[in-house]
């Protein structure tokens, strides 16, 4: 596109996400997350656990739900 700038100057929806949620919640929050992998690598990289259908079918809890791009089928 023609911009230059340094990739340290860069803000991706998932690093923007993941700095909103870790001024709100503690790290080791459950957070489940309807998105692609992308979403999930960068919030569990930030300290939160990434939970989904398997870990709510058991019986855990989500505090938080953050939803992002799907460009797969979610069933």
């Amino acid at each position: 596109f023609g911009v230059r700038v340094a990739p340290e100057q860069v803000l991706t929806s998932p690093s923007a996400t993941a700095g909103f949620l870790r001024e709100r919640y503690p790290a080791g929050t459950n957070v489940y997350v309807v998105g692609e992998v992308g979403l999930r690598e960068t919030l569990a990289g930030a300290g939160f656990r990434v939970v989904g259908p398997r870990e709510t079918r058991a019986g855990e809890r989500a505090e938080v739900v953050v939803g992002g791009l799907v460009t797969t089928s979610l069933t």
